[in-house]
């Protein structure tokens, strides 16, 4: 790996920092950018980021305001980093964040820093702007953060907002795999700067049991590649308990992710793709010490032993 993977966002908020823990847990150099939020910085938060290995230097004193974009000295913070992850649960908090977050994936792009960005979209969000809806909204920003962006991390419902067929209309969200990969494809036509785009695949039984795989289309090759496979190279999904909140799988494959695309040896996409889905599958199964899977179990999970 070599270099440090900075994380941006809030400090009081979960994927970020929650990302930057799993990241340092699997054996990164992982380093924590807060960004504009609207409550102080507790002590909690930063011990436990500072407990998991996480770089807390650029992270205000507890009982601190969090650092604005005007503030955050980028060519220092990026000094001998090589990857940026950022989501856009920050961008829709407030139009504070927003700028920040555009300010901060600039910078990346000038330093030229790989950029990760998971789209985490939120209807909950994103109401900053009186008379735009959050969709209307988050497409809009989104589409300006994207042209800096090098891998996207989304689920199917996250993209449609982002992309226009060529009669101007929005695809429909259907969640078939084909039309992933049609997704993947219009956001990598829309923005030539991206090179991967990687989405988590689910569906739900009638039983209420989910069904978990992954994708990740390389732009370079043209070509989807999908996890878990079965020895016959066809997906064979995951299946995942009623119970379990399918956000904490999505934290983990976007680390997952952002962790195998930095490594030696895992960077490669087929190889990237069944880290993260593998990743994804822990977290909501067996979560380990601290709630991070363990790199030794995610591999051997990839091997085909499960826990």
């Amino acid at each position: 790996m070599g270099y440090p993977i900075v994380t941006f966002g809030e400090i009081t908020g979960d994927v970020e920092t929650e990302v930057a823990g799993a990241l340092a847990a699997l054996g990164a150099e992982s380093v924590f950018v807060a960004a504009p939020a609207e409550g102080p910085v507790t002590a909690g938060a930063v011990e436990r980021l500072r407990a998991l290995g996480v770089n807390t230097d650029h992270i205000p004193a507890p009982g601190g305001r969090s650092i604005s974009a005007e503030m955050g000295d980028w060519e220092v913070i990026f000094h001998d980093a090589g990857w940026f992850f950022f989501t856009g649960l920050t961008p829709g908090q407030s139009e504070t964040g927003a700028m920040a977050a555009l300010e901060a994936v600039r910078a990346a792009s000038e330093e030229e820093l790989t950029v990760f960005f998971d789209v985490s979209f939120r209807k909950t969000l994103w109401s900053w702007q009186q008379g735009v809806s959050p969709r209307e909204l988050a497409g809009a920003v989104t589409r300006r953060i994207l042209s800096y962006v090098d891998i996207v991390i989304a689920s199917a419902e996250d993209i449609v907002p982002m992309v226009k067929t060529t009669n101007g209309m929005v695809p429909d969200a259907t969640l078939t795999l084909d039309a992933c990969c049609d997704l993947a494809a219009k956001v990598a036509e829309e923005f030539p700067n991206v090179m991967m785009v990687a989405i988590l695949l689910r569906e739900r039984a009638a039983d209420g049991t989910m069904r978990l795989g992954a994708m990740l289309y390389d732009v370079d090759g043209m070509m989807a590649h999908l996890a878990p496979l079965s020895e016959e190279m066809d997906i064979t999904p995951y299946v995942i308990p009623a119970d379990v909140d399918p956000i904490d799988g999505e934290v983990a494959f976007a680390a997952g992710l952002t962790y195998a695309l930095t490594t030696d040896g895992l960077d490669d996409p087929p190889r990237a793709i069944g880290f993260a889905a593998a990743m994804a599958y822990l977290r909501l199964t067996q979560p380990g010490e601290g709630g991070f899977p363990a790199l030794a179990d995610v591999e051997a999970l990839m091997s085909g032993v499960k826990p």
